[in-house]
């Protein structure tokens, strides 16, 4: 029982129910409760009317919930099957990343989670293969390294022109039993993890081949408690990080699996999560990711002219201005903190706000690379908003949440911090751009305006661009890896 479901969409009990072809009032009810004790699933008020906040597959006991971004409004079953295909892998790699986000129950410290775990071994398995435990021997003129300590133990050397010359050596060997006790669990748990995702239909979206590599189960090695201390035993003699973090994945899915008094589904904890219920950090992650972002990066790593006087508002942080004084300190640190002052003269410098991106770039390429003035100073925030705006018989409609008041102050008030710095490098253009996420070809979709700020500095601030992106090419770049580097084009900033 699986199907899609659009993020933040309104459903009906009875719309889910019919998209997930439940047709007794037995698994109406199951459903019902199961709705009603996700975390991710928000009801409204005693009205049946349920939304999830989550992007990627919730396993609600047998019901398999495939949740699609909002953005994306299609509603054919094989196009957004395809779409899901693409977003299932940039969570997957944003999951492996070192900077994880948040993954619903997978970050909590103590909740099992069986789709992260199945997907995990499996993982392991198509990266490392089936474990093995090494033993070493010593053997004669074997082909390891030449233990010398065993050679002048064991070997008579003979003796040229007065040197020790030793005929036969004493090698280190070493050799791997593929045939151990947790070979055998691990090829078990493997069988069982992709019984039960081809079960759910989900084999096919993680692109895994179904793996039948035994025909044991679990309970042949005994009691599941005298399993779990085996593999206790091989954690405690076992040094290498990468088959210590695959025995405790087996514990944890062995533990979890059959030894959970509070699963109700045999083999199956009721619910499983694999995807994440804060997609706006994804979209954000992603952004950074392609986009050449000058943040991370210090001053004498960007094309500055040498010498250059940087502005007043370094004048209070720094005993000098000069750009030299500057070299190696981070962009950022032009960005003032809010000062906390007490009266006994105190004083405490509080968090202050960052831009997602700040990009450099030409607008025409054709230009001369070496002069400041022909490149563009752009701060570009990602904005995971769904949003239309249209006029129908003289009234203007939206549909969908755009982005609050403080959005639009912040990126304004980013621009006024740069400003100096800008003038003072010789930029000859500046934008302020909001970038979200769009289900086609990539266009410029307007500007916001805010006079009442805009025009209380010398030298107005621009309007803060609109761009909606393609969603589907930013993916491609990010899974591939690759950069943004003809931004204007890109972006349709023309």
């Amino acid at each position: 029982m699986a199907s899609y479901f659009r993020e933040l969409q309104p459903y009906t009990l009875e719309e889910i129910a019919r998209k997930l072809s439940i047709s007794t009032e037995k698994d109406k009810r199951l459903l019902k409760s199961k709705l009603n004790s996700c975390k991710y699933i928000s009801k409204e008020n005693n009205k049946d009317i349920y939304s999830i906040k989550y992007v990627g597959i919730l396993i609600l006991n047998k019901f398999v919930l495939r949740c699609y971004p909002k953005y994306i409004h299609n509603e054919d079953i094989n196009y957004i099957s395809e779409k899901f295909k693409t977003i299932i892998k940039v969570i997957k790699k944003m999951y492996n990343s070192p900077s994880k986000i948040q993954w619903g129950y997978d970050s909590e410290e103590g909740e099992y989670n069986f789709l992260s775990t199945a997907i995990s071994l499996l993982e392991y398995y198509y990266s490392y293969g089936l474990y093995s435990a090494d033993y070493e021997y010593f053997e004669e003129n074997g082909s390891g390294d030449v233990s010398w300590s065993e050679t002048l133990d064991e070997e008579d050397p003979l003796f040229i022109n007065g040197a020790p010359i030793y005929p036969n050596v004493i090698t280190l060997e070493t050799e791997s039993d593929y045939h151990s006790v947790v070979g055998a669990i691990q090829k078990i748990i493997l069988t069982e993890c992709s019984a039960k995702l081809e079960e759910y239909d989900l084999l096919e979206l993680f692109n895994y081949p179904k793996e039948e590599l035994s025909e044991y189960s679990i309970k042949d090695f005994g009691s599941f408690e005298y399993i779990v201390e085996l593999l206790e035993l091989e954690l405690t003699s076992q040094f290498s990080d990468s088959k210590i973090r695959l025995i405790r994945l087996l514990i944890e899915y062995i533990k979890n699996e059959y030894l959970n008094e509070d699963s109700s589904v045999i083999g199956l904890l009721d619910h499983s999560y694999y995807g994440v219920n804060e997609y706006w950090a994804v979209w954000q992650n992603v952004c950074k990711e392609v986009f050449p972002d000058l943040l991370p990066m210090t001053v004498n790593r960007r094309k500055i002219r040498d010498g250059i006087k940087l502005s007043s508002i370094l004048l209070s942080k720094r005993t000098s201005i000069d750009y030299a004084v500057y070299m190696g300190n981070d962009i950022l640190g032009i960005i003032e903190k809010p000062e906390w002052h007490t009266t006994n003269g105190a004083i405490y410098d509080s968090d202050t706000f960052i831009p997602d991106l700040i990009c450099v770039y030409m607008p025409d390429i054709t230009k001369d690379s070496t002069d400041l003035k022909n490149y563009c100073f752009s701060i570009l925030d990602a904005k995971y908003y769904d949003f239309e705006i249209n006029e129908e018989d003289g009234k203007v409609c939206i549909d969908g949440k755009l982005p609050g008041l403080e959005d639009i102050v912040k990126q304004l008030m980013y621009q006024r911090v740069f400003d100096d710095f800008i003038n003072c490098q010789g930029y000859g253009e500046k934008r302020n751009v909001f970038l979200t996420p769009f289900d086609g070809v990539t266009y410029l979709f307007g500007c916001v305006k805010f006079d009442v700020l805009q025009n209380m500095f010398s030298g107005k601030l621009n309007n803060i661009e609109v761009v909606k992106l393609d969603a589907d090419k930013m993916y491609r770049f990010y899974l591939n890896g690759d950069k943004i580097h003809d931004v204007n084009t890109f972006c349709n900033l023309i």
